[in-house]
């Protein structure tokens, strides 16, 4: 039929799933109305433009009562994430604080531990050197006690020679890996601020 043809030209604007869908409901309405001309067709419907300005209408108040419909769930849920980012300031600053200060705290404490290792350590290797010198002062009068000194000294001092090369590698790995992890976390840090 010429005239949902040119009711289809007349309906550009509509996609085409929208133009087949106005086309197919308006056919079947005339089928089911008995409507078999062009003629009769125009007589019901109005002339093909007339048809598409009404279908173009209808479509535009659907689009509209559709974005009006969604606006308030959209302006609703952006009001709920502003009150959420206002409740969460003063949970997450002094969230964020604690968690700076934590990882501070922990930084010392290791570093608290390595130094209290090399002080026991260092000074285990001067308590030797202090106990031979002892050893070797009193030798004039008690060779016993002399050689007992000295042989606490040489132990002590030959433990600090033993631990020191294994300390001092353990400390070399550990500040490489405390850097290694400062510097994942002000990557981390620098990307989550630069995402904002």
């Amino acid at each position: 039929m010429a005239y949902f043809d040119q009711l289809a030209s007349e309906l550009k604007d509509l996609t085409q799933e929208e133009r087949a869908a106005s086309i197919d409901f308006y056919q079947e309405f005339a089928h089911d109305a008995g409507l078999t001309s062009d003629a009769e067709i125009s007589q019901h419907f109005g002339r093909p433009q007339q048809l598409a300005r009404k279908i173009l209408a209808d479509y535009s108040i659907d689009q509209i009562e559709t974005q009006q419909a969604e606006t308030p769930k959209n302006y609703w849920k952006l009001i709920g994430i502003v009150i959420l980012g206002l409740l969460s300031l003063p949970l997450g600053v002094p969230l964020g604080i604690v968690i700076i200060i934590t990882i501070i705290s922990i930084v010392i404490m290791i570093a608290a531990a390595f130094l209290s290792v090399q002080v026991v350590l260092w000074s285990t290797g001067l308590l030797g050197v202090v106990f031979v010198v002892a050893g070797v002062g009193v030798i004039g009068a008690s060779i016993g006690v002399a050689l007992s000194y000295i042989g606490i000294g040489l132990v002590m001092f030959g433990i600090f020679m033993l631990l020191w090369p294994m300390m001092y590698r353990e400390l070399k790995r550990l500040s490489y890996w405390s850097a290694q992890k400062f510097g994942q976390l002000y990557q981390w840090t620098k990307t989550r601020v630069q995402a904002r």
